[in-house]
């Protein structure tokens, strides 16, 4: 009986955990900016073209200047490398002391971060809440660094021989209702009373 009494809120829990119901966000545009005035972002609105690639497909999402098409999964830890001509030509060293990222999403809603370069650092990112789901920008890097892997606007080698790279990472996770806060917490008491039931049964015994 025991068991049973347990089981009950356990499986109230799992019920609770998983009723998200969240759907994929579509990320629709990327930009990397510099205090400058240097702009690379998708779609050919900027100085430059910012491409986009996942590690697992190695290829540019954009590599032709189109829009991009990232999905981001619930629930899930999502990365993206990212690749930009080098600016200002024909030198080696970063344009800007401060980067600044920015993500739009198909939902309206966006996620910015700060990267330095000098000190390589990830310094903030924001974050959102959409369907039930909580989206944050976890990291993000740009640098320049002694290789040509893309133009201005097309993702072939050419143009100045030291191209920006870098990637960043977003996070998504489960944020319950208060309702389902409440439920959680019943639960949680119920599993707490049973214990006490069965240790207060196995000292009387």
């Amino acid at each position: 009986m025991a068991f049973s009494r347990i089981s009950l809120p356990l499986a109230a829990l799992a019920i609770v955990l998983g009723a998200t119901g969240a759907n994929a966000l579509t990320l629709t545009r990327a930009a990397v900016t510099g205090a400058s005035g240097t702009i690379w972002t998708t779609g050919q609105t900027g100085n430059y073209t910012l491409f986009v690639a996942t590690p697992n497909a190695g290829d540019y999402l954009n590599p032709n200047d189109q829009p991009i098409s990232l999905g981001i999964a619930p629930d899930a830890i999502t990365r993206a490398l990212l690749s930009g001509e080098g600016y200002l030509p024909g030198t080696v060293v970063d344009s800007d002391a401060i980067y600044n990222l920015t993500l739009n999403f198909d939902t309206g809603q966006t996620l910015t971060g700060m990267y330095t370069p000098l000190t390589n650092t990830f310094n903030s990112g924001s974050s959102f809440t959409s369907g039930g789901q909580s989206y944050a920008l976890i990291e993000f890097s740009f640098r320049r660094d002694l290789g040509d892997s893309v133009q201005a606007n097309v993702a072939t080698f050419g143009g100045d021989g030291n191209d920006y790279n870098g990637n960043f990472r977003l996070q998504s996770g489960a944020v319950p209702e208060p309702a389902m806060w409440l439920m959680m917490l019943g639960g949680f008491g119920l599993v707490g009373a049973s214990m006490r039931r069965r240790s207060h049964a196995a000292i009387a015994a």
